[in-house]
């Protein structure tokens, strides 16, 4: 009531900023300020008024500064791949300002199009000689979505292998007609 809002002054502080703006009340009674450099993290913003005679009053509220996580690298294993073998994707540890948890997002392409498993494997069973397989990972922080990277890779076809072979008679002669028996598979099913 003794002072007009010119004669009032105001500072806004964060918790873990410092101070971040004092002024003169406006004409319009607003104390206002603009920023874009609030440290990561959670913020108490402390709004304090002063008028001529050194009276004050205050307020304060909490305030959220998110960052989305750093992007992680992501590799797939193993590579060269066959149809044999379980794909996993392999992610590095990523960090997030705010310190927050971050959680990798698995999606699977099978030759583009997406697989179901969200996990960070897929199964020999589901793999087949020729396909193309691509996995994106996305870093989460429980509130953003981190850039998202991806790898990919061929299945390659496996070799056939020999389960046995055995040659007779074992000890020929001359006018003997060898024999060989041998008996083999094939992860492919190839003929």
């Amino acid at each position: 009531a003794e002072d007009s809002p010119y004669n009032i002054t105001y500072q806004w502080e964060s918790s873990i900023d410092g101070i971040l703006a004092t002024d003169v009340v406006s004409s319009q009674n607003l104390a206002q300020f603009y920023t874009d450099s609030l440290s990561a993290g959670v913020h108490t913003i402390f709004l304090e008024a002063t008028d001529s005679s050194g009276l004050m009053s205050s307020t304060n509220m909490i305030l959220r500064v998110n960052t989305p996580p750093d992007a992680p690298s992501v590799s797939l294993s193993p590579d060269p791949a066959y149809s044999s073998d379980t794909l996993t994707a392999v992610v590095t540890a990523t960090s997030d300002a705010d310190g927050d948890t971050v959680t990798p997002i698995f999606e699977w392409y099978e030759n583009g199009v997406l697989y179901s498993s969200t996990s960070n494997t897929v199964p020999s069973s589901d793999l087949d000689v020729g396909e193309i397989w691509t996995v994106r990972v996305t870093p989460n922080d429980g509130n953003f979505a981190g850039v998202t990277v991806s790898d990919s890779v061929v299945v390659l076809n496996t070799a056939p292998t020999v389960g046995s072979i055995s040659v007779s008679p074992s000890v020929p002669r001359v006018d003997d007609v060898i024999y060989c028996s041998y008996s083999y598979s094939d992860v492919d099913s190839d003929i």
